[in-house]
């Protein structure tokens, strides 16, 4: 394993002679791995751990076991404790994304100050397969297909040539210690739920599963890298710059064999998504403006036209009263009219919407679409963003 360990290394050029590597160690067999095979291949380490604190007495035991651990060593050590919880909370988001947030933006700040060129995780193939398995299931593009990738700016992933099947053996075989995370086995965590229920059914159709997505995942990188050169070769065609007003050429989109993913290509940039491109190729009526959270674009005859989404227009909103009849908001115009429930019916137009008069509540407000907005469309019991 240590040869493979080196080779893997050297092939993606991870890490040189000169190297200084923090190394992020939860206490469990894959990061108790990693430090051995470091510590063996002669690699200059420090070991960073942290602690979210969701485990409890559990918590502190996994610190104190990592403390040791950098102690046996003879490497710095550095530890950290994370109010994860409330974290989760203020910020909206999962407690494995704050757990996430919180390691990565420790870890980069820490190898800033104390000198590290990079900082190592442990992740190997199953993590990678699991990661891939999680994006298709959230719907993902080329991107999330690659799974996780040895190097990531000063991030790296050392044991990624490796499967959990051979961690195993590896810690039986040099007697290794480690610390079981009980977690691991809950399935209420997603990616627990494929690691257990979902990749079992898959290797029984194929056995070696990992090491044939890691292949894949590399004839996808390649695959990416072609298709990203292409992209900056059409881009250098379709757009043309006017201080900060960008044109898109759509003849020069239309042209070419997938027109919707080479437009989804040039705008992602500008915070558009595929699902816009879509929409603007399917429709393509002049005039019509889609906001992202930071641009908007606007559909011309022959192109796209994009600029930034300034705050002051992010912000602008328009009171109305019952009295008003007719309105200007942005570059369109309104009129609102009240009409009597007698012989009623609903007449399908985009570009009608009907509210019920007993429910409003005067002033209304106009303002542009928000992330959270959501309502329910009339014959419909959800909620629709």
């Amino acid at each position: 394993m240590l040869q493979r360990f080196r080779q893997f290394i050297s092939a993606n050029q991870l890490i040189s002679k000169s190297t200084y590597v923090l190394a992020a160690v939860s206490g469990g067999k894959d990061s108790v791995t990693m430090c051995e095979l470091l510590h063996l291949a002669g690699i200059k380490f420090g070991v960073a751990h942290c602690n979210f604190q969701l485990r409890g007495t559990d918590s502190d035991l996994d610190e104190e076991f990592v403390r040791k651990l950098a102690t046996h060593y003879k490497v710095p050590f550095f530890s950290e404790r994370f109010e994860t919880e409330t974290f989760s909370k203020d910020n909206r988001i999962s407690i494995q994304m704050a757990a996430r947030e919180l390691r990565y933006t420790w870890f980069r700040k820490l190898a800033s100050e104390k000198g590290f060129d990079s900082i190592a995780t442990a992740h190997h193939l199953n993590d990678l397969f699991e990661t891939i398995l999680l994006n298709l299931t959230r719907g993902t593009g080329y991107a999330g297909l690659q799974g996780i990738q040895p190097r990531n700016g000063n991030i790296i992933r050392p044991l990624l040539f490796c499967e959990r099947e051979e961690i195993d053996r590896f810690v039986l075989e040099k007697n290794l210690q480690w610390r079981e995370d009980i977690s691991n086995a809950s399935t209420k965590y997603y990616r627990n739920l494929i690691r257990h229920k979902v990749i079992p059914v898959l290797k029984e159709i194929n056995p070696g599963l990992e090491q044939t997505a890691f292949e894949s995942t590399e004839k996808i990188r390649a695959v990416a890298h072609f298709f990203k050169s292409k992209i900056n070769e059409i881009k250098s065609r379709a757009l043309s710059y006017s201080g900060s007003d960008i044109r898109i050429d759509l003849e020069t989109v239309l042209s070419e064999p997938e027109p919707t993913i080479v437009l989804s290509e040039l705008l992602t940039e500008y915070g558009f998504t595929y699902k816009d491109s879509v929409n603007i190729l399917n429709t393509r009526t002049t005039g019509s403006l889609y906001y992202s959270k930071s641009h908007v674009l606007n559909v011309d005859r022959q192109s796209l036209l994009i600029n930034f989404l300034n705050d002051s227009h992010v912000a602008e909103e328009l009171k109305i009263s019952e009295h008003l009849n007719n309105f200007t908001f942005g570059n369109f115009s309104f009129g609102l009219n009240k009409i009597s429930n007698d012989g009623f019916n609903v007449h399908s137009n985009n570009f009608t919407a009907y509210l019920d008069w007993s429910a409003l509540k005067f002033p209304l407000i106009v303002r542009n679409w928000l992330p959270g907005d959501r309502f329910i469309p009339l014959g419909m019991k959800n909620f629709k963003k």
